[in-house]
């Protein structure tokens, strides 16, 4: 976890950081799949143009995982396509957490997939999931923020 947050706040660039939350952090925390999800008022594009990224209708963060809650674990389940794209046939056990961009921007989600169904389970302690979710939080607005 720790290796992960490392690579997120070493980012050289914006795209850098897509690429490593999308690619580089399934390796890291050694799952098979990390999608990032965000919401989206517009009519979602057929494709996103970088794998790994995922367009959710506005309310679906809350509908998946509470209006309240941070981090939703489960174990044996069946990958969403929604969240996983082609890789949610291997996913059996999973860990969602939100991300807050900002007050008026979008919400989101980082999901991170599994094939081992017990791997992530109601109960297992969040606190470094819940440390990676801020993390990237904080590097994705200060990016975003450089760019208005």
């Amino acid at each position: 976890m720790h290796k992960a947050v490392l690579a997120i706040i070493r980012a050289k660039s914006f795209e850098q950081l897509l690429q490593i939350v999308t690619t580089d952090l399934a390796v890291l925390l050694d799952v098979d799949a990390v999608t990032l999800a965000i919401e989206t008022v517009a009519v979602p594009a057929r494709r996103v143009p970088l794998a790994g990224i995922r367009l959710l209708k506005a309310g679906a963060v809350d509908a998946l995982i509470g209006r309240n809650r941070h981090v939703l674990l489960a174990c044996g389940i069946e990958g969403d396509p929604v969240l996983y794209g082609g890789a949610a046939g291997l996913v059996r056990s999973h860990a969602l957490l939100r991300l807050s961009l900002s007050v008026e921007g979008p919400s989101g989600l980082i999901c991170i997939g599994t094939r081992r169904p017990g791997a992530f389970y109601p109960g297992l302690g969040t606190e470094l999931l819940g440390f990676l979710a801020r993390a990237l939080e904080i590097t994705m607005g200060q990016w975003l923020a450089l760019g208005r």
